[in-house]
């Protein structure tokens, strides 16, 4: 309630300039909270559907490698993955769990396709069996971060902070050059009225001796009738 009272004696300049500086800050406010959340939402959807891909992939590709036990395929096959910013991790594993080959964060073991190696808030994790022509199983593993999803959040909370700031500011320039016009529109319109009240007052003064002579009987009549 005071606040209000507060806000009320304010000059009309500077309520024009709050109303003006809150509407713009709260239109880029929830514009960036909307515009994040869904770009989030739409980078992790595509980053998940991004790994079920490389598994699938990879599936094929390691097939031979578990067949005959290749290290050397399997470790050139990831590095030449690993030049994906989104990748952070890459394992081949035997039928028993047994690491045979890996890159980057990955965990030592597989025991089953089940096994707690779920996303955390900065990974998309996602694992496939492997079956060779020759019988063999195994398992695989890729890991994806979404690091740079959050980097690229940051960027833009920063860009939409500064753009509110710019907006504000703005805002404010534009309520001031308002106020200035319509506070010059009011001085003007006192100027006038003032000076119609000056003319008036004056008309009011050149009249007054006239009426005077008329009440005394020195009119232009009687002076004619004397001489």
């Amino acid at each position: 309630m005071n606040l209000r009272l507060h806000l009320r004696d304010l000059p009309l300049r500077s309520q024009l300039m709050l109303v003006f500086a809150a509407l713009s800050i709260a239109t880029t406010v929830i514009s960036t909270i909307t515009l994040t959340t869904l770009s989030s939402v739409r980078l992790n959807t595509r980053l998940h559907d991004k790994s079920v891909r490389y598994a699938q992939q990879l599936q094929r590709e390691l097939a031979p490698i578990i067949a005959y036990d290749d290290h050397l395929s399997a470790r050139e096959l990831f590095e030449s993955l690993m030049e994906d910013r989104e990748i952070d991790g890459l394992a081949v594993y035997a039928a028993d769990g047994a690491l045979v080959e890996g890159i980057g964060a990955r965990p030592d073991t597989l025991p089953s396709l089940d096994s707690p190696v779920g996303p955390d808030a900065d990974h998309t994790i996602a694992v496939a069996g492997i079956k060779s022509r020759e019988g063999r199983t195994g398992r695989l593993y890729v890991s994806l971060t979404s690091r740079w999803i959050n980097e690229t959040q940051r960027r833009d909370v920063l860009i939409a902070t500064a753009a509110a700031a710019g907006v504000a500011l703005l805002a404010i320039l534009l309520a001031a050059r308002i106020s200035r016009h319509r506070a010059g529109n009011q001085a003007h319109g006192r100027r006038r009225l003032h000076r119609r009240d000056a003319r008036r007052e004056g008309k009011g003064r050149d009249r007054r001796p006239v009426a005077r002579f008329q009440r005394h009987g020195f009119g232009g009549a009687t002076l004619g009738g004397g001489a």
